[in-house]
């Protein structure tokens, strides 16, 4: 009975000592895995945002040296006309092969210059289309809706500028801003960088199945309204997914990066599942004291003292009842 009362007392000691350390090991585990996080959270959203502000620069740039290019066009035609004009034309889009066409129309709306591959479009009337009504003296720029090339099949928009008696088309390949998104992110297989038109379709990204398929950003309503052109902002957030949105001064596109967070989350946890192993093993690991050593250690000295003569001396000397 004592001896199974003596191994209950030392277990419950053990076990009220371990629950004193193992308790305070978690909770500071806890805190560092919420530390963790959220420093890895805002670490990520920072370099996200970063990586959106390049993005946006670069479409920018490329859309202003779109529109730079047409305006030279225009100024070549101050100087040159006919096949001449043609041929230079043809020169001008070989240094900046953006545009699978580039048209001159009269003020009545006349096909007057193209490359010389599309001849077959001079004489054509354009007087119908949506940018012979839209521009004016303003010197503002016309951006139609994206839309499927027939010629290339890639998503194509039709820019528009006028000059004092002429009106400069150019149909812009929205190839090369998926060429340009995907070399931002193609060092990180989690990040996705997509080009939505004022509708919320993807016109230029990364994911190229996602602009083939002209899908709608989900978000689209949400982003749209708050949106900026001078930083990115931050659209939605989930455990798995981080998005961020930006917005082109002109014309009327969004740009958009989404970080998918899972895997970097799970190496973040594995690490601090392991500092937390490694911290508790130690303790985990005690052996439990053993009582029944204990028991026999005492009876090899009772067994020694009934050996002893003066101990039996004692003993003689006594009745049992007192010993």
């Amino acid at each position: 009975m004592k001896t199974s009362r003596k191994k209950t007392f030392i277990l419950s000691i053990f076990a009220g000592n371990l629950i004193m350390i193992i308790i305070p090991v978690f909770v500071v585990a806890l805190v560092v895995n919420y530390a963790f996080h959220t420093y890895l959270a805002r670490d990520i959203a920072q370099k996200d945002k970063m990586m959106l502000y390049n993005v946006k620069q670069n479409v920018a740039s490329f859309l202003r040296d779109a529109e730079n290019t047409l305006e030279f066009v225009s100024l070549t035609a101050d100087s040159q006309d006919g096949e001449a004009l043609d041929h230079e034309i043809a020169r001008i889009n070989q240094i900046k092969s953006y545009f699978e066409n580039i048209e001159i129309i009269d003020a009545e709306g006349y096909v007057v210059n193209t490359l010389p591959v599309n001849k077959n479009q001079l004489g054509h009337n354009r007087s119908g289309e949506e940018y012979y009504a839209y521009l004016d003296d303003s010197g503002d720029s016309y951006w139609s809706v994206p839309f499927i090339s027939a010629v290339s099949g890639e998503p194509t928009v039709t820019v528009a500028l006028k000059g004092e008696d002429r009106i400069v088309i150019g149909y812009l390949n929205l190839n090369y801003l998926s060429v340009l998104t995907g070399q931002f992110v193609e060092a990180d297989p989690d990040l996705k960088a997509l080009i939505l038109d004022g509708y919320g379709r993807y016109i230029a990204g990364s994911d190229i199945n996602m602009v083939r398929q002209r899908q709608l950003e989900p978000y689209f309503s949400k982003l749209r309204a708050n949106t900026s052109t001078t930083w990115p902002i931050e659209f939605m957030r989930s455990d798995e997914k981080l998005g961020f949105s930006m917005k082109t001064e002109s014309p009327d596109w969004y740009l958009v990066i989404y970080d998918e967070i899972t895997e970097s989350m799970k190496k973040i946890n594995a690490l601090l599942n392991l500092f937390l192993f490694l911290i508790s093993a130690p303790f985990l690991c005690t052996p439990v004291p053993d009582s029944s050593l204990q028991d026999q250690t005492a009876y090899r000295s009772i067994s020694a003292s009934d050996r002893d003569p003066c101990s039996r001396e004692l003993s003689g000397r006594f009745p049992r009842s007192e010993v």
